[in-house]
């Protein structure tokens, strides 16, 4: 069995690193948007009704904007870790992100267009991040 270059490991460890600290921003902002907008002003305590919970267009605008801001960190933080690394490493972080955030979507009941415009911010906001550092980085040669 042959083992994958040094060379190959970094750049799978600088895209680990990007998505770990991706998932953690977004598990941040959530949390936050959730102490803004908690379950219990509109539920009777005992039976929350998350339809209509999910379906505030404030807590769903910040929805969107963790998840944006954390894949677009993710790609950016793989990119500044590794400098070498392509396109395509923003694309697999986006996709590995919107594999997640559409175990998300399954598991909760968001309104249709929620479950519509989230997947398909993941991989520009990863392509935006890994773009932003990338033009940085063309600066400082």
């Amino acid at each position: 069995m042959k083992l994958p270059s040094e060379e190959t490991l970094w750049k799978t460890a600088s895209i680990g690193l990007g998505l770990i600290i991706g998932v953690a921003i977004i598990s941040i902002m959530y949390q936050v948007n959730y102490m803004f907008y908690p379950v219990e002003e509109v539920s009777d305590g005992a039976n929350p009704d998350l339809e209509t919970y999910f379906s505030n267009p404030a807590l769903i605008l910040g929805k969107f904007i963790a998840l944006s801001t954390g894949t677009f960190f993710a790609a950016a933080i793989a990119k500044l870790v590794k400098p070498e690394l392509t396109y395509w490493s923003a694309i697999i972080t986006g996709s590995v992100l919107m594999i997640l955030g559409l175990f998300d979507i399954v598991a909760s009941s968001y309104p249709v267009y929620f479950t519509i415009v989230a997947p398909l911010l993941y991989l520009p906001a990863a392509l935006f991040g890994y773009m932003f550092i990338n033009n940085l980085q063309q600066k400082r040669v």
